[in-house]
Protein backbone atom coordinates (compact mmCIF):
# COMPACT_ATOMS: atom_id res chain seq x y z
CA UNK A 1 0.00 0.00 0.00
CA UNK A 2 1.40 3.39 -0.92
CA UNK A 3 1.88 6.22 1.56
CA UNK A 4 -1.19 8.29 2.20
CA UNK A 5 -2.77 10.72 4.62
CA UNK A 6 -6.10 11.60 6.15
CA UNK A 7 -7.17 14.57 8.27
CA UNK A 8 -9.44 14.78 11.27
CA UNK A 9 -10.96 17.93 12.78
CA UNK A 10 -10.98 17.54 16.55
CA UNK A 11 -13.30 20.52 16.97
CA UNK A 12 -16.02 19.53 14.47
CA UNK A 13 -15.53 15.74 14.43
CA UNK A 14 -15.00 15.69 10.65
CA UNK A 15 -12.77 13.20 8.82
CA UNK A 16 -11.40 13.66 5.29
CA UNK A 17 -11.01 12.38 2.67
CA UNK A 18 -14.63 11.75 1.94
CA UNK A 19 -16.66 10.50 -0.98
CA UNK A 20 -14.82 8.75 -3.80
CA UNK A 21 -11.36 9.73 -2.60
CA UNK A 22 -9.74 7.05 -0.46
CA UNK A 23 -6.76 9.07 0.86
CA UNK A 24 -4.65 12.15 0.31
CA UNK A 25 -1.49 11.27 -1.58
CA UNK A 26 0.55 14.26 -0.41
CA UNK A 27 0.72 17.01 2.15
CA UNK A 28 0.12 19.43 -0.74
CA UNK A 29 -3.31 17.84 -1.29
CA UNK A 30 -4.07 18.25 2.42
CA UNK A 31 -3.01 21.89 2.33
CA UNK A 32 -5.29 22.54 -0.66
CA UNK A 33 -8.21 20.81 1.10
CA UNK A 34 -7.74 22.82 4.28
CA UNK A 35 -7.48 26.13 2.40
CA UNK A 36 -10.59 25.28 0.40
CA UNK A 37 -12.53 24.17 3.48
CA UNK A 38 -11.62 27.25 5.53
CA UNK A 39 -11.80 29.85 2.76
CA UNK A 40 -15.41 30.59 3.77
CA UNK A 41 -14.30 31.37 7.36
CA UNK A 42 -11.63 33.97 6.55
CA UNK A 43 -10.98 36.96 4.29
CA UNK A 44 -8.87 37.01 1.11
CA UNK A 45 -5.82 38.36 2.93
CA UNK A 46 -5.85 35.42 5.35
CA UNK A 47 -6.32 32.95 2.48
CA UNK A 48 -3.18 34.35 0.87
CA UNK A 49 -1.36 34.02 4.20
CA UNK A 50 -2.46 30.38 4.52
CA UNK A 51 -0.93 29.66 1.11
CA UNK A 52 2.49 30.50 2.57
CA UNK A 53 2.06 28.09 5.49
CA UNK A 54 2.70 24.35 5.60
CA UNK A 55 -0.13 21.83 5.83
CA UNK A 56 0.88 21.24 9.46
CA UNK A 57 0.70 24.94 10.33
CA UNK A 58 -2.76 25.31 8.79
CA UNK A 59 -3.95 22.14 10.49
CA UNK A 60 -2.76 23.40 13.87
CA UNK A 61 -4.54 26.74 13.46
CA UNK A 62 -7.90 25.09 12.79
CA UNK A 63 -7.68 22.07 15.15
CA UNK A 64 -7.01 19.38 12.54
CA UNK A 65 -4.84 16.30 12.97
CA UNK A 66 -2.91 14.82 10.05
CA UNK A 67 -3.00 11.03 10.15
CA UNK A 68 -0.97 8.34 8.44
CA UNK A 69 -3.69 6.66 6.38
CA UNK A 70 -2.30 3.15 6.73
CA UNK A 71 -2.26 2.92 10.52
CA UNK A 72 -4.39 5.98 11.42
CA UNK A 73 -1.71 7.38 13.73
CA UNK A 74 -1.36 11.13 14.15
CA UNK A 75 1.80 12.41 12.53
CA UNK A 76 3.54 15.66 13.27
CA UNK A 77 5.83 17.92 11.32
CA UNK A 78 9.29 16.48 10.93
Amino acid sequence: MSKGYAIYCTQRNIYFPAGDKEKFNSLKEIKEQLIDYHSVDVDEEYINRMKSLSAFQIANQFDWEIHDYKNEEVISEW
